[in-house]
């Protein structure tokens, strides 16, 4: 959702748009793996072996394609700056840093029990060979949280981070939206909060919004109270982080 406004700035929005309005790329998570199967010894031993055992220089390697994806991307659809979105980075925030070390990274906190339901209603519509984790468990679904939020709260490198509330960006749109565009140093402009109606994107979840929807507090209707009371207990610690008591 906020990925879709702030493709509205002039700052990202470019000269040519990204065909899909809630395009996911996860390169910081894909591609370091298909590096490491990639270059397996048992099976394609050859292209490391050409940097004679030099394991910083392969790394370095790896990291200057990374980097060249986000640039040649941006340049391709002729926008001023790179705006990536993957729900994963917080996994590879370490990778990022190394690749872009002047990157501000907006993390979006949402209370669990809403993010949980919001993908037990998705995979209702949603195919399971499109999304197979949206019928992860809930004993499952807390630890990633927990795991997740505790990352991007003891994190201590040089990455700028801004967290913003799922909650407060849609009771208060316009004042987030200036809180984020101060954050990045662009100028801030509301008016990138209401767009046109973006096209949806085949096999995906057709009910996620490209402007700021408060909760629906439906979340009972999909989560059973066994699956509400597992949530709540493993994620107490972090649920305090983002005053969700």
């Amino acid at each position: 959702m906020l990925w879709s406004i702030l493709l509205r700035h002039p700052e990202f929005r470019g000269e040519k748009e990204i065909p899909f309005w809630n395009a996911e790329t996860s390169i910081f998570h894909k591609f370091p793996k298909v590096l490491e199967d990639f270059f397996m010894p048992e099976r394609w031993p050859f292209w490391n072996e050409y940097f004679v055992g030099d394991e910083k220089k392969f790394n370095e390697w790896m990291v200057s394609c990374l980097k060249n994806f986000i640039i040649k991307a941006s340049e391709a659809r002729k926008a001023k700056r790179p705006l990536e979105k993957t729900p994963n980075h917080l996994e590879n925030i370490n990778l990022i840093e190394k690749t872009f070390p002047e990157a501000k990274i907006i993390h979006i906190a949402r209370h669990p029990l809403d993010i949980f339901a919001s993908m037990r209603r998705r995979s209702f519509v949603t195919a399971p060979r499109f999304d197979p984790w949206l019928k992860v468990s809930a004993e499952q679904f807390a630890k990633d949280y927990e795991r997740k939020v505790n990352k991007i709260e003891h994190y201590n490198g040089s990455l700028k981070i801004f967290t913003v509330r799922y909650e407060d960006l849609t009771e208060d749109a316009e004042v987030y939206v200036i809180r984020v565009c101060k954050f990045l140093e662009i100028l801030s402009d509301t008016s990138i909060i209401y767009g046109a109606k973006p096209s949806k994107k085949i096999h995906k979840f057709p009910l996620q919004s490209h402007v700021p929807v408060e909760n629906s507090g439906m979340w009972r209707n999909v989560v059973s109270e066994k699956e509400v009371v597992l949530i709540l207990k493993e994620t107490k610690k972090s649920r305090k982080i983002h005053h969700y008591e």
